[in-house]
């Protein structure tokens, strides 16, 4: 059973974490798709309902970004050990313009991420994605 969905919506790279972490090879999906679609997402919106990455994969993903520019991520959670994982992300990636928000604040991320104009759109694949992992 997958416990990440993501798909690019329009200019917003959209991730879903379930309860658990990602798996290495989810992990992995989303960084080839991340390579995949580059320049073609000004920012990232991930939800979570407690998944996350673990160290090693934060640390392959702080090696995608290398010297690359950094889109905006909005980050969706109602946890505060997910705000410890952000903490730990922001110390590796420090140039990343990088947000918390309340997991039910989607309007306000997208705001922030100035993809307000396509909130039906990105609200629609929310929902799939996350019936996805229902499955």
């Amino acid at each position: 059973m997958s416990t990440t969905a993501w798909k690019l919506c329009r200019s917003v790279f959209v991730i879903v974490h379930g309860a658990s972490s990602p798996s290495d090879q989810e992990w992995d999906g989303i960084l080839s798709e991340y390579a995949k679609y580059e320049g073609m997402f000004k920012g990232i919106l991930v939800l979570t309902d407690g998944g996350m990455p673990s160290s090693a994969q934060r640390e392959r993903v702080t090696q995608f970004w290398a010297g690359k520019e950094l889109p905006r991520t909005a980050i969706l959670h109602s946890s505060m050990f997910v705000q410890g994982a952000l903490t730990a992300l922001s110390w590796i990636l420090p140039k990343q313009k990088m947000k918390a928000f309340k997991s039910t604040d989607v309007a306000g991320a997208l705001v922030w991420l100035q993809a307000e104009k396509y909130r039906a759109e990105i609200e629609e694949a929310i929902a799939k994605l996350r019936m996805s992992l229902n499955q």
